[in-house]
């Protein structure tokens, strides 16, 4: 297999310029696609693990269009099953069931999947435990 040129090629400043000038080489012209491709494929990974995200999510799904642009401005797609992970423990908490669910913008602004998950044992009763 013929490695390709565009592996480890990095556009100079010279080629930058002649770019800029309308007489790009083919290599700076290949780099540009790859580069778009690049971020088509990051948009398409994001997506994705962000739909996943959004309907694992109980209630409160507040402004879907900034969450995603939270997600992926912050990359949060690669740390995707941690989150999900997050989610699903959660959903078993008492705080949780009992309808006490952050809305999906302070979840993520506030890295809430970084927060320890509340033990979901159920509290005493008052005559329970007494002599």
């Amino acid at each position: 297999m013929i490695p390709d040129p565009l592996d480890n090629y990095k556009p100079s400043d010279r080629d930058l310029f002649e770019a800029f000038m309308g007489r790009p080489s083919e290599l700076v012209i290949r780099w540009t696609y790859k580069e778009i491709d690049k971020d088509k494929d990051i948009y398409a990974i994001s997506h994705k693990s962000f739909l996943e995200f959004w309907e694992s999510y109980p209630t409160r799904k507040i402004s879907k269009t900034k969450c995603e642009e939270k997600w992926r401005n912050r990359k949060l797609y690669e740390i995707k099953d941690e989150i999900l992970d997050h989610i699903k423990k959660m959903k078993d908490t008492r705080s949780w069931k009992e309808g006490y669910v952050l809305a999906t913008t302070t979840y993520i602004n506030q890295s809430r999947w970084n927060d320890p998950v509340e033990d979901s044992k159920p509290m005493k009763k008052v005559w329970e435990g007494g002599i």
